[in-house]
């Protein structure tokens, strides 16, 4: 199966959603790997779920972060293929990160100047709110993007506006190990199948 566009499915908490994705084609699953947040998975539970799939790239979110000796950690722990993180914590980290970086961006970083940030070679790309997009039209035009869409009503049309935009969605958790409603997280990769 392949999707028509890049997708990152984040907060991934368990083996279900993560093997539902792989099989739907999904490019990059996120895991929230600091451990004083909502959603978090150790080391251990991640590479258990590992073992169960194959193909998408991993993403560390890493929302919240410290210090760089968590940085460090997470990266020979997690070993990700890319580390999400916003704006500021790129800036307070910015000599540690050696892996690819996913930078998510808001309004209120319109206000800084971006110019170094958009020439930094560990850019893989932007994360941006449906309601932002506006703000950041210049990086739509030049850069990678994932939009971050409202709703699962948003897809065809954001699709249609930005072709080469990909998008994060968001796992949830099961009602039992094993048990999982998959209703709203199909019904967007669903629109996303290459026909």
């Amino acid at each position: 199966m392949s999707l028509v566009t890049n997708v990152k499915v984040g907060m991934i908490t368990n083996l279900s959603d993560a093997r539902y994705c792989a099989g739907m084609g999904v490019e990059r699953l996120g895991v929230n790997v600091i451990a004083e947040s909502p959603n978090y998975i150790s080391p251990v539970q991640w590479q258990d779920i590992q073992g169960w799939i194959n193909g998408p790239k991993t993403v560390a979110e890493v929302y919240g972060i410290k210090t760089p000796n968590q940085l460090n950690d997470i990266a020979t722990q997690y070993n990700p293929d890319f580390l999400e993180m916003n704006l500021q914590e790129f800036h307070a980290f910015r000599n540690e990160i050696k892996s690819n970086v996913m930078l998510c961006l808001q309004v209120e970083d319109r206000n800084e100047t971006l110019s170094e940030i958009k020439t930094d070679d560990r850019i893989d790309s932007f994360i941006v709110h449906e309601n932002d997009l506006t703000q950041f039209s210049d990086f739509i035009e030049q850069f990678r993007i994932f939009i971050i869409p409202k709703n699962t009503k948003s897809i065809t049309g954001l699709l249609s506006d930005y072709p080469t935009a990909g998008f994060i969605l968001s796992g949830s958790e099961e009602s039992k190990p094993g048990l999982k409603n998959y209703d709203e997280l199909a019904e967007v990769l669903e629109q996303l199948e290459e026909v």
